[in-house]
């Protein structure tokens, strides 16, 4: 009986060509292009606000602490910073909010005002 045949020998694989991004890194920026949501009246604004400059909106001081965007090659998107505290409330209350916005999901932040949203549009 004959030994059994050799499989021919495999071919070089291809080489994969993907880039890979040379950073990960989110890439901070000086200002944060924001959409403050007015639940009474049924409104919405866009506010261009930088780092560290805090703005009011009805009875709601926001500053946005940090902003940055994704570097080029990855999904696009935008996460900012927020501190909101409550112009009414007594001296030493904690912020109401103080946490991370992301443009792409929202949803994730906690931030629970009952007549104000704020989504974050992008920053540059």
């Amino acid at each position: 009986m004959a030994p059994p045949a050799t499989p021919p020998a495999p071919e070089a694989a291809p080489q994969a060509t993907a880039t890979i991004p040379a950073s990960t890194d989110w890439v901070q920026k000086t200002q944060a292009n924001l959409i403050v949501l007015d639940k009474i009246y049924g409104s919405a604004r866009a506010v261009s606000a930088s780092v560290g400059t805090p703005f009011t909106e009805r009875f709601l001081t926001i500053t946005v602490l940090a902003c940055f965007v994704r570097p080029p090659g990855l999904a696009p998107d935008a996460a900012a910073f927020l501190q909101v505290t409550d112009n009414k409330a007594p001296a030493g209350t904690p912020p109401k909010f103080r946490g991370w916005i992301f443009q792409a999901e929202p949803a994730l932040s906690g931030m629970s005002d009952p007549a104000t949203d704020v989504s974050v549009q992008g920053c540059r």
